[in-house]
């Protein structure tokens, strides 16, 4: 769940970036293909690039986990540990549903296409490979099916608008962009790349359709006698689009001669940029990130209540040893049955040293180890210590702790260190 919820926020931020460069520079731009391609580059690049492990330049945190503060006694860290579990589910449950519902509004858009073309009528284009269907209602191109009104059938400009759809594959676009936005619901940018999509398909098509009739007046009119009509809006690309005002002005603009061919590639390749440069960053950020993960407060009661001293110290831990160890992974190590059994297994084991509870100390210890590729616990040590007898407590829970899943790095077990902080305090 942490791997996808950081390779999330990385695609977010790359296709923000990219379609908020899109915006500033490029919308108004009469380059319709070029506009087309680069957002799509821009949806790959956003999604595929997170992906690519960087650790060529670093060999460290991928992510950071930090765990909340918590109280081992009574029953609060079983109520804790529940609660934990509870919100996890309670995300799942969200994402799983939106995505579901995504899906199948999707599928049901396919079935109405299946469904119109069941209920028309079949001809052939007149180059062999678009498939015409007259209808009674509906003007709109599905891959190389083409749906024509009966009342429409003899119109050269709208056959000629949808058959234009269909040779630039746009259809594929929006199936693109549908797809993502069913598994990535949550980026809202997804829905603005799928407007701007259609806006340059309509750009382009009418571009297109310019060429031959000449006559924009005539085609404008038509365009207005076409959306005051039902409106199709599903996956298609169909005729009667909301746009009109965006293309009316596209229609009369003329191109911009000052964009050069190397300028408009130097400009694309933002879209590869960008994607790796804010993985990279977010990688090197989380370096510098601390490294605690959890932190275990033990409870007793005494008469007393008198703060040990605290020895810090500052240095870095050692982790020269004879092969890397990691500081977070892709796959972080897992305590046998979860967060839920290691907080019980805590629970259980942690004795407050009667000696200390009689002379009031409480403190917090911070004590590390390492999670071998078999599972097995080792190096443990002080980092941090508060007394002889709370230090050597920690200690022996630590390495009491059984066999844990081992971490992993590109599908292999590697070595990961920890620095867990142990609380203790007296009521």
């Amino acid at each position: 769940m942490n791997s996808f919820i950081i390779y999330a926020i990385e695609s977010s931020m790359s296709l923000f970036l990219l379609f908020g460069l899109y915006y500033l520079v490029l919308r108004k731009q009469s380059h319709f293909l070029f506009n087309r391609i680069f957002l799509l580059i821009s949806l790959l690049t956003s999604f595929v690039i997170p992906l690519i492990d960087f650790s060529f330049i670093s060999n460290t945190a991928l992510y950071h986990v930090q765990l909340d503060e918590v109280i081992i006694g009574n029953q609060i860290i079983q109520e804790q540990a529940s609660s934990s579990f509870s919100i996890l589910s309670l995300l799942y449950g969200i994402y799983f549903t939106i995505a579901g519902f995504l899906l199948l509004k999707f599928v049901w858009e396919l079935f109405s296409v299946m469904n119109i073309k069941s209920k028309s009528t079949a001809t052939i284009g007149e180059y062999n490979q678009e498939k015409i269907f007259i209808n009674q209602n509906h003007n709109f191109s599905f891959f190389n099916w083409i749906f024509i009104k009966e009342e429409d059938k003899d119109s050269l400009p709208i056959i000629e608008h949808e058959m234009s759809h269909t040779k630039m594959l746009h259809s594929y676009d929006i199936v693109l962009i549908k797809t993502m936005q069913i598994l990535f619901w949550f980026n809202p940018v997804l829905f603005l790349i799928e407007r701007e999509l259609r806006l340059q398909h309509e750009y382009a098509v009418d571009e297109k359709v310019l060429k031959q009739s000449k006559s924009i007046p005539n085609y404008q009119q038509l365009l207005l006698n076409q959306v005051f009509q039902v409106e199709f809006n599903l996956i298609s690309n169909h005729f009667n689009q909301t746009f009109l005002k965006n293309r009316f002005i596209m229609m009369t603009k003329k191109e911009n001669k000052k964009w050069s061919r190397l300028f408009l590639m130097a400009f694309l390749s933002m879209a590869f940029i960008s994607p790796a440069f804010v993985s990279c960053t977010m990688d090197s950020a989380k370096e510098e990130a601390n490294s605690e993960i959890e932190e275990v407060v033990v409870t007793a009661k005494t008469p007393k209540n008198v703060e040990a001293k605290e020895e810090i110290i500052t240095e870095a831990p050692n982790i020269e040893t004879k092969e890397d160890v990691f500081l977070v992974v892709e796959n972080m190590p897992m305590f046998p049955g979860g967060e839920k059994a290691m907080y019980t297994y805590i629970a259980k084991n942690v004795t407050y040293p009667e000696k200390t509870k009689q002379a009031g100390i409480q403190g917090r210890v911070f004590i590390g180890f390492i999670v071998e590729k078999d599972g097995s616990i080792t190096d443990v040590k002080i980092d941090r210590g508060v007394s002889p007898e709370i230090d050597q407590e920690a200690i022996r829970v630590i390495e009491s702790m059984p066999n844990w899943k081992p971490g992993e790095q590109k599908g292999k077990p590697v070595r990961v260190q920890y620095r867990l902080p142990l609380k203790f305090t007296l009521n």
